[in-house]
């Protein structure tokens, strides 16, 4: 299921990001940033007030000005480590990886691959958050989205 819901995200990705250069600058630029409220998994994240977020599945995807990733619940073929996350990855043929770090109760796993549309950037973080685990993931277009996901990823409490 999670698998599915990564390809429904990575569609979703491209369709919010498949615009000119401007799109990318616009989210650069932002709105006011706050705490964004993810109702289904009882979570907070800091991000644009332009973010909105919708059920998808058992998790939600947040999308904002231009970039998008989802947040949910471990599932049956989620990553539950960083050696999982990088497993996982291996689908993707990456040719790079970027970030490969353990947190405290997660990871932070980035990494890079070419395909038919071009350059993808991947974030694959794994937050566990008061007793549970949470993955936050994405496929970017650029590294300045990567990075803002990786940032919304990293603030989830």
């Amino acid at each position: 299921m999670s698998r599915i819901l990564f390809a429904a995200l990575l569609v979703f990705s491209f369709a919010a990001v498949a615009g000119p250069k401007k799109q990318a600058k616009v989210a650069k630029a932002g709105t006011a940033v706050g705490a964004i409220k993810l109702p289904k998994a009882g979570l907070t994240f800091e991000g644009p007030s332009s973010c909105s977020v919708s059920a998808m599945g058992d998790s939600e995807l947040v999308s904002c000005n231009g970039w998008a990733f989802s947040v949910g619940p471990a599932g049956e073929y989620s990553a539950k480590s960083l050696a999982d996350a990088k497993s996982n990855a291996e689908m993707y043929n990456p040719t790079k990886i970027t970030k490969e770090e353990s947190l405290e109760g997660g990871w932070n796993f980035q990494f890079q691959n070419k395909g038919d549309m071009g350059e993808n950037f991947f974030v694959n973080v794994g937050r566990t958050i008061n007793g549970k685990l949470f993955v936050c993931e994405a496929a970017q277009s650029n590294t300045e989205q990567q990075a803002q996901v990786e940032k919304a990823c990293l603030s989830l409490k």
